[in-house]
């Protein structure tokens, strides 16, 4: 659980005679470990929803006319405001009236980059970026020790 390099420093803290608590600490960055997971977990899942929800009301835009009125008339697409629609939808909509070009392409071509870079960061933290996470963290956590025992 704990990093070599703290351990060291609180033995070194204990040998010069500075009173430490180690199973305080210990529980202190176990807190520390399991917040960070939970919000870490929160985050992948909320980026995964989103991501289905914009893609779904941005298909259902582009596709339907009913659905595009009522948001237009709602509001939802204008930008300066609380906007659900994508401005790629959008664009994607009026490369359609203008060109003639296909919606669903166009806005596919658009939002590539996008699915790109979340199935990037998502897989990071799948695959250890959790543990790369873990160990910020205990740098940072052993940093702000160190630093309150130097005081």
């Amino acid at each position: 659980m704990l990093s070599y390099n703290i351990l060291d420093k609180i033995n070194d803290l204990i040998e010069t005679g500075v009173p430490v608590d180690v199973l305080a600490l210990k529980r202190t960055l176990q807190i520390i470990e399991t917040v960070t997971n939970l919000l870490l977990g929160v985050v992948v899942w909320g980026i995964f929803v989103l991501l289905i929800m914009v893609t779904a009301l941005d298909v259902c835009y582009m596709t339907i006319p009913i659905f595009k009125n009522k948001m237009s008339t709602i509001g939802w697409d204008k930008a300066g405001g609380f906007r659900i629609i994508s401005i790629d939808a959008q664009k994607a909509v009026e490369e359609l009236y203008l060109f003639g070009k296909l919606a669903l392409a166009v806005y596919l071509k658009r939002r590539t980059t996008s699915y790109i870079v979340i199935g990037v960061v998502v897989t990071f933290l799948l695959s250890g970026g959790w543990e790369m996470m873990m160990n910020i963290n205990k740098m940072m956590s052993e940093g702000i020790v160190i630093w309150l025992y130097g005081l």
